[in-house]
Parts: structure tokens; C-alpha cells; sequence
């Protein structure tokens, strides 16, 4: 992220934010040690989601900050939460072998299953023990180096005995300036060092994908089982009913023909209403599984069909200049159907807009009605029917419906026109995430170390090393916090030398690690 001067200004108070956010998390971490501690050592299983949520409230707190910050948005790395709990064959819901008449329990044991199984929680755990050194060290440098300018430039006017106040007007500005400069660059190290903890890792991406699959599969195992059983209601209410009938008459009629002609006569021409009307229930199944003018004349000309069928007043605009694959076409096609007759039902509508547009991969199918409103897909199984046939295609459902009126339903659909397109951004996101999730192609290895080494070499070498050794020179006796005032007089020296040679060892690494992690976050971001 470049960069501005704003940013380099406002980089202190950010630091004195991550400072602010440190102490959170060792409370948090506090909180989930507790949690843990009570589900595990006490089996207080109902302690340990409180504990959790804890963490990850501080957790999500630093992933917005530091994407907020850096420009590089940290993405939720958690696995989603277990859907509801479904019924044995016997008709109770079961969990770790027990037996239960309702599905609170099962479905409570199965979220604390789902929270201890996420990797990102335990991820969680080691950024809020590791975060308040580390991290704390990060930003507490820029910090620091803004304050003691500060107090340095305000020196003279203190009257500080001892010499000082010669020294503070050009150390102080000098630390202001420096202060200044790394604060932004701190902050990408802080981002980037949180990124590599918080952010989703290749397997809990892959993790995540694979749950998604799963349960589209089981909405659409579902949805394709509750489409057989209204096929065989439908057909056992209707077409088989009147086939039977269709058979008495005949095997009647058959009995009076010898006897009474004319009552035969009868009986074959009601055979042949019922014929009649059996083809046409028929007919009518087959629309409901596969519309004959959907396969022969397309999207946009069945729906104009069912504008035509439909007892409102229907407009429809179409703009699809690219074919859309025929499974696609039936999930639109079906739910347009649905939101027809949720429009005349229950929405007193008089007209009603279609319009179905299609751009970059997309199908967007916008049904508007001029009804009373307040539809809750809650509340009614039309809209919430359209939601389980979208599940399998990776649609989305948005619906705008406030009280009064009017009403809006937006379908889009992915469709198969793109799928390498899908491919490929999937691969590049693949290997944005193997690639170090905006880590500035650093290993995290690599990344570990230069956050330590961001805190120990500057401490080694400016307020352990110089100060000390200004300190030794100046005033002796006041040992504060350097360690080399603590140490025998005749180490005191040795020590603060060692301190100054540690961190003028380790700053060329450290400055061309940096160098290079900027340049590369740099250049991805461009």
C-alpha cells in the first residue's frame, strides 16, 4: 500500500490502536484459556463456544484493522456454522451416541464439534498469546520514537539539568523524523504479520469449499427427492386415479354392448372425455418437469409464455445475447413460475415487470410486482422453494419487499458460458492463498523472523545500546530500564557495546528483508 502523507501522520495513532488492542487480546486469551479449561478439565461443555466467541471477536477486531490499514482486506477464515440437525430413521436426533427427542442438544454438541475441528480457531489462540509481543513490539517502535521526539524537542523548555537539553532539540527531531517515516512501514509489518495467523490458510480455504459442496449436495439430493414424491402424488391424485376409472368404464361398456347399445355408446364417449383429460394432466406434469416450449424455443420466449398463461398484466424485457445451458435455463425458467404465482396469490398484484439480463458469466432474472408487499421467505415455502432450487447452481436469491409495496425478486445465476473464467479466478485465487495471502511472497518462516527480529534488533541497538551508552556518559546513576546499567561496573561498557554491535549486525538483514517485503507487497498491489 503506498504510502501518503496522511497515512505516514496517522501511522502513530494506529500504533497506539494495535497498543489498545493488545490488551483485548490478553483478556481474550484469558477468556479462552478459561473456556477451555472449564469444557475439558470440569466437562463445562457449555463454557467453551462462549470462550471461543471471545477470541474470535478480538481476532475479527484485528483482521479489520489491519486490512482497514494495509489495503489488503484479511478474509474470514472460518468454517461455516453446521446446518440444522436431521432425524434417524427412528426419528430421534443422535449425537456422541446418545439418543435425544429433539435436536437443541445434538445441534449445540455438533457446533462445539465444529469450533474445536477449525483450525483457524486454534490460529485464533497462538495470535493472542504471540500478538502481545510481537505485535505490541511492531507498533510500539513507531510509537516511541514519536514520543521521545517529542520530549526531546520540548527539552530547552523543560530545563533538564545534566546537559540534556543541548541534545534533545537534534536527537529529538531526529527520532521524530525517523518515528514518522517507519510508521507506515510498521504497519504493513503488523498487517502482514497478523495476515500470516488470521488470514485462511490453503486447507481451511479448501475445507470451507469442500463443506459448501456438501451441503449443496444434500439440498439438492433433497430437493431432487421432494420433486419424485409430488411426481408420484401428482400422478397417484390424478392420471392414475382416472386411468382406473378410464378402465371400469370401459370393461362396463364392454358388458352392454350386446344389451344396450346406446348406454355403451355413453359409457365410451365419457371413456374419452376421461382420455381426454388424463393426457392433459399428463401434458401438464411434463411442463412441471421439463416445459416442452423451454426445450424447443429457449428461455426468453417460455417465460413470455408464461407472461401470456398468467392472469396479471406481465411485461417482459430480455437482454441475452449469449447461449445459457440448459439446466440453468430450467432453474430460471421454474423460478420465474414460482414468483408468477406468489405475485397472484398472495401479493394482489395487477402487473408485474420481467426482466432477464445476462453479462459476464451472469444470468440475472428481476421479477417486480405492484402488490401489497411484505414477503418473508420465513413465512412461506414459495420463496424459500426458489431458494433450495438455486442452492445447486450457485444462485442467489435477493428480495426487496417492503410493506405496502412494491415487490422485487433478483435471480442470478452463473451459467456455463464462463466457466473457465471461473477456472481460472479460482486458480489465481488458489494461488493467492498458497502464495502467502499477501505476505509479500515471504514464507512464513521468513515472515516470523523478520517480525522478531523488527522488535529485538532496534531495541538492541537504540534504547539498550546508544541510550545506555549516553546514559553511562551523562548520568550513571539513573539506571531506568537499560540493562547495562544493572550490570557490574565493570561489564557495564562490554554490555552496552555488545548491545550496539548485536543490532548494527543484524539491521543490513533486516533492512533488506523489509526492502524486499515492500517492493513485492508494492508491486502485487499495482
Amino acid at each position: 500500500m503506498t504510502a501518503s502523507p496522511r497515512r505516514y501522520l496517522k501511522a502513530p495513532l494506529h500504533a497506539a490502536v494495535i497498543l489498545a488492542v493488545t490488551c483485548l487480546e490478553v483478556m481474550a486469551a484469558a477468556v479462552m484459556v478459561v473456556g477451555l479449561a472449564g469444557a475439558y478439565g470440569l466437562g463445562l461443555v457449555f463454557v467453551l463456544p462462549w470462550g471461543i466467541a471471545c477470541a474470535r471477536v478480538v481476532a475479527n477486531l484485528g483482521r479489520s484493522l489491519s486490512g482497514a490499514w494495509s489495503g489488503t482486506p484479511i478474509p474470514d477464515p472460518y468454517l461455516p456454522a453446521p446446518g440444522p440437525a436431521r432425524p434417524g430413521p427412528d426419528g430421534r436426533y443422535h449425537a456422541v451416541g446418545i439418543s435425544f427427542r429433539t435436536r437443541v442438544v445434538p445441534e449445540f454438541l455438533e457446533r462445539c464439534e465444529r469450533l474445536v475441528r477449525d483450525r483457524a480457531t486454534w490460529r485464533d489462540a497462538l495470535w493472542l498469546l504471540v500478538d502481545p509481543i510481537v505485535g505490541a513490539g511492531i507498533a510500539l517502535q513507531p510509537l516511541l520514537l514519536v514520543l521521545c521526539g517529542g520530549f526531546g524537542l520540548t527539552m530547552p523548555l523543560l530545563g533538564i539539568p545534566g546537559g540534556w537539553d543541548y541534545l534533545g532539540v537534534p536527537l529529538g527531531l531526529g527520532m521524530l523524523v525517523l518515528g514518522v517515516w517507519i510508521g507506515p512501514r510498521m504497519l504493513d509489518l503488523h498487517a502482514a504479520w497478523t495476515r500470516s495467523l488470521l488470514a485462511p490458510t490453503k486447507m481451511s480455504v479448501l475445507a470451507r469449499k469442500l463443506l459448501e459442496v456438501d451441503e449443496k449436495r444434500a439440498a439438492a439430493t433433497d430437493w431432487q427427492a421432494a420433486e419424485v414424491r409430488r411426481i408420484e402424488r401428482d400422478l397417484h391424485d390424478g392420471p392414475q386415479a382416472r386411468l382406473v376409472a378410464l378402465g371400469m368404464t370401459v370393461s362396463a361398456a364392454e358388458e352392454l354392448v350386446d344389451d344396450d347399445p346406446a348406454a355403451a355408446k355413453a359409457l365410451l364417449r365419457q371413456a374419452q372425455e376421461s382420455s381426454s383429460a388424463v393426457l392433459q394432466e399428463l401434458r401438464g406434469l411434463v411442463r412441471g418437469i421439463r416445459p416442452p416450449v423451454l426445450a424447443e424455443r429457449g428461455l426468453v420466449d417460455a417465460v413470455r409464455a408464461l407472461a401470456l398463461d398468467s392472469v396479471l398484466q406481465v411485461e417482459v424485457s430480455a437482454d441475452m445475447p449469449e447461449p445459457v445451458s440448459e439446466p440453468v435455463q430450467a432453474t430460471a425458467y421454474f423460478a420465474v413460475a414460482e414468483a408468477l404465482a406468489n405475485a397472484a396469490k398472495h401479493a394482489r398484484a395487477q402487473r408485474v415487470e420481467i426482466d432477464l439480463w445476462q453479462r459476464n458469466g451472469t444470468l440475472r432474472v428481476t421479477v417486480a410486482d405492484d402488490g401489497r408487499g411484505g414477503a418473508d421467505p420465513a413465512r412461506g415455502s414459495g420463496l424459500r422453494g426458489i431458494e433450495r432450487r438455486l442452492g445447486p447452481s450457485n444462485g442467489v436469491l435477493a428480495l426487496s419487499s417492503p410493506a405496502g409495496g412494491p415487490t422485487t425478486v433478483t435471480i442470478e445465476l452463473p451459467y456455463d458460458a464462463t466457466s473457465q473464467e471461473v477456472t481460472d479466478a479460482g486458480v489465481a485465487v488458489g494461488r493467492a492463498v498458497a502464495g502467502g495471502c499477501g505476505t509479500g511472497g515471504m514464507t512464513r518462516r521468513q515472515l516470523w523472523e523478520m517480525a522478531v527480529a523488527s522488535v529485538v534488533v532496534p531495541i538492541a541497538l537504540f534504547p539498550q545500546g546508544i541510550v545506555a551508552a549516553v546514559q553511562l556518559l551523562f548520568t550513571p546513576d539513573n539506571r531506568s530500564w537499560f540493562l547495562a546499567l544493572y550490570m557490574p561496573e565493570a561489564l557495564q561498557w562490554p554490555t552496552a557495546a555488545a548491545m550496539i554491535a548485536f543490532g548494527l549486525a543484524g539491521l543490513p538483514l533486516l533492512v533488506r528483508r523489509q526492502r524486499a517485503f515492500h517492493k513485492s507487497s508494492f508491486a502485487g498491489a499495482e
